[in-house]
């Protein structure tokens, strides 16, 4: 029996149009984040108010590449679901996404991408009629379609995108199959769109080189800057400077502690000003974001965000990060901390074993202060250090000035290549008894300055030498390091040395202590000597002391405080001794000044006599006055001669 089909009539002219007229109206023109308000249910523009400044980037015609730089629980995910959203119901363009690997695509597409359309029905509405349009790995939408790739390099032949989002990209290959790094292959799609292509790379730091840290500090590199609650003032706070917690229990007391000072003021903001922080970025320019970058133009817009502007709260991450701490000092075990800096503070983890990272010549331009020069003090540093770095052909000098919290600058920057003679070159390695050159090191002064003006002279307070790097058979380094210790004690200045071989790891400073009469610089601070201490020849001992009590030992004489300025007869810029009122360093104390007899301090200081038996350096004899010397406190009687009586003796002698 044959079967009778009847053909629908054909729809005419009038019906298509009617049909199809809705197409032909334009879009309400609205930003990425004006679409998401709108369209996104589960997109609260008040939870993190700084989203919207990263969303409208990627809507932005003058930009073409977005960075997203940010601790985990952040909204970089709703970021690129947003981007996907806008691209295909607002302004509809060929759109790429890229995981770290096939099963993170895959899942991405089940939980998130195909969620998204459920939640927003202007999504699937716009879905192709075809029944091969909902495809896991791409899905075609009228007027653009969705691939979903990871890297592998033939993901990025064969189909021309418009746009495209680079997610957790840490986790993606520096190179991929040797075809080069995800941004630049994405690039290469792009060729057909160029002018209109925007990218959006997303991602927690996970790389120390490279990676996202990378991509955004050659960008605008813009970062978020709050409104105080307490104080009034914009600031931009860091988890990892900021973040205060009781840190002698475990990680509740932690939780229970925690708080942020801030850093213009030092206001204690409690937890609960988390909030009030965000809420005071709605009404900023720019949504709180300042350009690091400023001259990096809008073609790169990239943004930097800190753990404590995110969705953890500051119990959450002060008890995650005091567990980490607990797991390194019992386990050494910097798995959880490498994850808190990595995905809660947003930050790139160092190891604690590889040193302090290398400072970028920009940072440390920005850094300058205004007005200062080399070879000049600012007001600041309380101490300055003398350090040494041995090479087979000079001595490498750097004068470091250190104030309270080790917060440091660079003051002057030299090398020693030549002997006093100005024509025979240096070889510590060869000739040990080029280290002699080092002595007139010891009463180097520097101008101090306030605002261009010079108030003043501030002294060295130690050398230290790194005698270490070679290894060539017959090079003297440690006979040339002994040599100038013996050479250095002679003229009674109190050394410090790196010594390798002992305590390597540590970089232990190697202290020479006098015998009951001159206390090492270490010992003093301490107030005594050290334990386990080797005998010595010249009735001196030698003992290494760990790093971290020689910066407490440094940090108790920055502790007595700084500079002062020159006012007056004998009164000269010193270090502070709080205690006593006077200033520490060879110069004489104001207020007791006896017509034929002076007081002198020396501590902390090199001095020493010629062969004469006159004293030279700070404390020079002055001929017809009899008076009273001291070192660290041990009294010295001279006379018109340079003879000496009490505990020190004429002519040099060593004790």
């Amino acid at each position: 029996m044959l079967c009778q089909t009847t053909i629908p009539p054909f729809e005419t002219g009038g019906q298509i149009v009617a049909r199809m007229a809705h197409r032909l109206r334009p879009n309400e023109k609205l930003t990425l984040s004006q679409w998401a308000e709108r369209f996104m249910p589960h997109y609260d523009p008040e939870l993190l108010p700084f989203l919207a400044e990263i969303m409208d980037a990627c809507s932005d015609p003058e930009t073409g590449e977005v960075g997203d730089m940010g601790p985990s629980q952040g909204g970089k995910s709703l970021v690129g679901e947003a981007f996907m959203g806008f691209s295909i119901h607002q302004d509809p363009q060929p759109f790429l996404m890229t995981q770290p690997d096939k099963i993170a695509a895959e899942t991405f597409i089940k939980l998130r991408v195909n969620t998204l359309m459920d939640r927003v029905p202007v999504l699937r509405a716009e879905l192709a009629p075809s029944l091969s349009a909902d495809n896991m790995h791409l899905k075609l939408f009228k007027g653009m379609y969705l691939g979903a790739a990871w890297p592998v390099k033939s993901h990025f032949r064969g189909r021309p995108y418009c746009r495209g989002w680079l997610d957790d990209f840490d986790a993606i290959s520096d190179d991929i199959e040797g075809e080069g790094d995800a941004v630049g292959l994405l690039e290469s799609r792009f060729a057909f769109f160029k002018g209109q292509d925007t990218k959006l790379v997303s991602s927690s730091p996970g790389k120390d080189k490279g990676g996202i840290e990378a991509f955004v500090a050659v960008g605008t590199d813009e970062r978020l800057q709050p409104v105080c609650p307490t104080c009034g003032d914009r600031i931009e706070v860091d988890t990892i400077r900021d973040l205060k917690f009781d840190d002698t229990g475990g990680a509740e007391l932690a939780a229970e502690t925690a708080h942020v000072v801030c850093p213009a003021h030092g206001c204690i903001l409690e937890p609960e000003a988390r909030h009030e922080l965000l809420r005071s970025l709605r009404d900023l320019p720019n949504r709180g974001f300042v350009a690091r970058n400023r001259a990096a133009g809008k073609y790169r817009r990239t943004f930097r965000r800190d753990g404590l502007l995110s969705l953890n709260s500051w119990e959450d991450l002060a008890r995650q990060w005091r567990a980490a701490q607990i797991a390194w000092a019992d386990l050494q075990d910097e798995g959880p901390l490498r994850t808190f800096y990595n995905t809660k503070a947003g930050k790139n983890y160092r190891s604690i074993l590889s040193g302090e990272k290398p400072i970028e010549s920009a940072t440390l331009r920005d850094r300058r202060e205004a007005g200062w020069k080399l070879g000049t003090v600012p007001r600041g540093p309380k101490v300055l250090v003398l350090v040494i770095d041995v090479q087979r052909d000079r001595f490498e000098c750097a004068v470091i000035g250190i104030a309270a919290g080790r917060e440091m600058w660079l003051v002057d920057r030299f090398a020693i290549d030549v002997l006093d003679d100005g024509l025979t070159g240096v070889a510590p390695f060869i000739h040990k008894e080029h280290w002699k050159v080092l002595l007139p090191l010891f009463d180097r002064r520097y101008p101090l300055l306030d605002r261009g003006k010079m108030i003043g002279e501030a002294r060295i307070l130690s050398v230290t030498v790194d005698t270490g790097g070679s290894d060539k058979a017959g090079d003297q380094a440690t006979e040339g390091a002994k040599y100038f210790w013996e050479e250095a004690r002679s003229a009674r200045i109190h050394p410090e040395a790196d010594r390798r071989g002992v305590g390597r790891a540590q970089g232990l400073p190697l202290v020479a202590e006098r015998r009951q009469q001159q206390p090492s610089l270490t010992s003093a601070a301490r107030g005594g000597g050290a334990r386990g201490a080797q005998s010595l020849p010249r009735a001196d001992r030698c003992h290494t002391v760990g790093s971290s009590r020689g910066r407490s030992a440094q940090g108790v004489r920055r502790q007595r405080g700084g500079y002062r300025e020159s006012g007056g007869s004998g009164q000269a810029v010193g270090w502070q001794d709080r205690s006593g009122g006077l200033p520490v360093g060879c110069s004489d104390a104001p207020g007791h000044q006896p017509q034929h007899e002076r007081e002198f301090r020396c501590i902390f200081r090199p001095v020493r006599p010629d062969q004469d038996g006159h004293w030279h350096g700070h404390l020079a004899h002055r001929q017809g006055h009899y008076r009273e010397r001291r070192f660290d406190g041990r009294p010295i009687r001279t006379s018109h001669g340079g003879q000496y009586e009490g505990h020190r003796r004429a002519h040099g002698r060593q004790q």
